[in-house]
């Protein structure tokens, strides 16, 4: 069934009218030291309207630094904007600082459940880290799987995907596609990443999410 949406997706079956996705993340979709039509968002945007969404609006509602408690706290200003689906991109800053991944599926729950009680659908964007030897890293990969599991959500395993691959710091800034910090997408690896999850954003959209009428 999937594939086929997909193919009806991809054929320019898109609904008509003005759809409007949050992205709310972290400095990855934020477009940290990018200028503003090179960060994620707004290629996405700029995709999604070449693409056979002319009308598509992609809202911005990512802060650098945030982790995944600091998406719940700022939960109320985001459910204000009444957006019709959501781009969900959080945790990486809690793997990275390797705090308690119990309390980062809670909140990720937490914030997964506001959106859809508000009955705003949410597509759930996975993350890696570098490998500890501990088994953090995977069990931080899993979490996203669980989450999308318990909540029948369109998982995106991992966002970085096509700016990066498995190798991480400090190699990923050779590539030209990762910056000199080998964490963050330079413009043209953000334009890859987008490149690798516009059929995912836009089967999410035929899926879930209604065109706007606010």
């Amino acid at each position: 069934m999937r594939y086929l949406v997909l193919l009806m997706v991809l054929m320019g079956a898109a609904p008509a009218g003005a759809q409007r996705l949050m992205v709310y993340g972290d400095s990855l979709s934020a477009g940290y030291m990018l200028s503003a039509p090179d960060a994620f968002y707004a290629q996405l945007e700029r995709a999604l309207r070449q693409s056979g969404y002319p009308d598509a609006q992609v809202v911005n509602a990512s802060v650098s630094g945030h982790t995944t408690a600091d998406g719940v706290r700022r939960l109320p200003e985001a459910l204000r904007q009444k957006p019709d689906g959501v781009l969900l991109e959080l945790g990486a800053n809690d793997g990275l600082r390797e705090l308690p991944l119990m309390e980062a599926q809670r909140n990720l729950e937490t914030i997964i459940q506001a959106f859809r009680k508000n009955g705003i659908p949410v597509l759930l964007v996975g993350m890696r880290i570098p490998p500890r030897g501990d088994g953090y890293d995977a069990a931080f990969e899993k979490m996203y799987r669980d989450l999308a599991r318990k909540h029948d959500l369109m998982l995106y395993p991992f966002f970085l995907n096509g700016a990066i691959w498995t190798t991480w710091l400090p190699a990923n800034a050779m590539n030209g596609k990762m910056m000199d910090d080998g964490m963050h997408p330079t413009a043209s690896g953000v334009a890859a990443m987008v490149k690798n999850i516009l059929p995912d954003v836009r089967v999410f959209l035929e899926k879930n999410v209604q065109p706007s009428s606010k």
